[in-house]
């Protein structure tokens, strides 16, 4: 019998699907996260608070058979590019790269 560790490339429906997978790994921790497909954002006020929830975060991820790049991954990072845009702790602008317009 063959079956499929990853989800394979050519499914029409492959984005949805894996969306609605992540929605409900992610459900439990959704008070201090925002996710999109693959990328997730976690917010915290301290440093021991944001290892914490990535800590949390991981375990869950482990029980879904949901696998990090961690060579892709940010931690503890103050600003951060997401979806096109730049997210600072007071504010949020757009990506200057993906501005078709400047001055």
């Amino acid at each position: 019998m063959f079956e499929f560790t990853v989800m394979p490339f050519g499914v029409t429906n492959r984005p949805g699907t894996f969306q609605r997978y992540i929605d409900e790994a992610m459900q439990p921790h959704e008070a201090y996260t925002s996710w999109y497909i693959d990328n997730i954002l976690v917010f915290a006020n301290t440093e021991e608070q944001h290892d914490q929830r990535v800590a949390a975060i991981k375990e869950t991820l482990d029980e879904f058979q949901i696998k990090i790049n961690y060579k892709k991954a940010v931690y503890k990072a103050q600003s951060i590019k997401f979806l096109g845009i730049i997210i600072h702790p007071d504010r949020v602008e757009a990506d200057p790269d993906t501005v078709a317009i400047k001055d």
